[in-house]
């Protein structure tokens, strides 16, 4: 999944030359990703805050990673905290 979305953010079909540079960079890309924990939207979400610098995008994975699993992990910690409040009631 997370090669697909590399290759639709950055394959530029006017400039077939590109697609081997950017086939690569995808499959770099999406080792990085880990598999399964994250959405397309989320993926999307990174590849578009970069989509102006393909390497920007391939650099900044492991920033982005903890910065969502820490997001994820906040979240889950408020909806848990509702969730004993209203069964301590």
């Amino acid at each position: 999944m997370a090669h697909k979305l590399f290759c639709m953010v950055f394959k530029d079909k006017r400039k077939e030359s590109d697609d081997k540079i950017v086939e690569r960079l995808a499959d770099d890309f999406a080792r990085q990703v880990p598999e399964l924990e994250f959405s397309s939207e989320e993926v999307l979400s990174l590849l578009l805050e970069h989509r102006h610098s393909r390497k920007d995008a391939e650099a900044n994975i492991d920033a982005w990673v903890t910065r969502t699993r820490e997001e994820k992990r906040k979240k889950l910690n408020r909806e848990d905290s509702w969730v004993r409040d209203d069964e301590s009631s």
